[in-house]
Formats: structure tokens, sequence, C-alpha cells
């Protein structure tokens, strides 16, 4: 596992499981949400040889106590981390329906920017297209042709894609406080439903 230095924010967790007949799975935790790619490795030596998806050739070293991963000039060491593991395990995976979306929208999204976004008017949510919109576009995997989340919200391009869902988010932000109105006074608490693995 990957753990970027806490001063990189640019850089998120990875996690690499090698496993039977040189099957490889890849994890990244963005954003909060777990994002998977497969592929294949080899071992010749101390050195791992890694193709994920179709094109990204990765070539890893091994060394004691740990996995030394050169790619682009940049350098990841991997070491065993169970508190990591526990996070990976926690993390939602890429959202594949709307609603997958909104729920991992509420659940991720921290309480005070749930309130300050449902404050926004609806003519004014195209504000969030840079920033929030290209959160989600990266971390619900928008970006891939094949993408079920994609095609869930009216296929077409990532950017209209993320668009449709940050208005459907807005909206459901708007039928919980009418709802919650309704039926009291106090300003309401915007929360997921539960999750259930």
């Amino acid at each position: 596992m990957f753990i970027p230095p806490e001063e990189d924010e640019f850089e998120d967790p990875w996690r690499l499981e090698f496993g039977k007949k040189g099957s490889l799975r890849s994890e990244i935790l963005f954003a909060g949400v777990r994002q998977e790619q497969t592929g294949k490795y080899k071992e010749k030596g101390d050195i791992i040889t890694c193709t994920l998806g179709r094109e990204r050739k990765l070539t890893i070293r091994v060394a004691p106590g740990s996995l030394v991963l050169t790619e682009d000039d940049r350098t990841y060491e991997f070491v065993h981390s169970p508190e990591w593991d526990d996070r990976f395990a926690a993390a939602p995976p890429i959202p594949k329906t709307k609603e997958e979306a909104i729920q991992t929208l509420l659940r991720l999204y921290p309480e005070e920017g749930r309130q300050e976004f449902a404050d926004s008017r609806e003519e004014d949510l195209i504000g969030y297209h840079h920033g929030f919109g290209t959160t989600i576009r990266n971390a619900f995997g928008l970006w891939e042709s094949k993408s079920p989340l994609r095609r869930d919200l009216g296929g077409g391009h990532p950017d209209n894609a993320s668009m449709v869902l940050i208005r459907a988010f807005w909206q459901r932000l708007q039928e919980v406080r009418s709802s919650t109105s309704q039926t009291t006074n106090a300003t309401p608490s915007i929360e997921p439903e539960p999750v259930t693995p």
C-alpha cells in the first residue's frame, strides 16, 4: 500500500493486491471513493512487471519490507498498513447509478458543505462545475466511456453528466429540507441512508 506523505495533497493512497495465477488488483482512494483496476503481473527475481488496464505498465522492485514502484520519474514505496486496509474496505466504490452517487455524496460530503450547497439557488449550480464537478467526474469515473453511472445520468459528455448529478444532489437536499421543515422548525440535518454491506 502506498500512503502519501501528509504534506502531499496531490497524491492518493494506493493499494496493490497480487493474486494467484498472476492476477493483480489496484485500488486508489480518490476523494474518499475506492477506484479499482485489474491487471496481470509476472515475477522475475526481485522485479515484478505489471500491466494495469490496457496500457499502463509498471515495474516494481522488491525491497526489504516494501515494494518500490517508479513511474514517470516518481517513486512510490508500498508498505503493509492494517489501518489503511480498513480505510479501503470502508470506502464506497464508484457508484453505478444516480441514486448510488447521491448516497455516496451524502456520505462523503461534510455536513457544513452540504448545508452551504443546499443554500445555493438552482440557477447558481453551474458555479459548482469546476471544483465539485471536477471531483465528481474524476472520482466517479465519468471519463470512462463505458461508465454505468454516466449512462444512468443520460450518457453524453462527462461535463453534462456531472451537472445532471450536481442538480439531482441539490434537488435531494431540497426535498430533505422540505420534508424536515414540515415536521419541525429545527434546521434539518441532511444525512445519508444507512450503508448496508
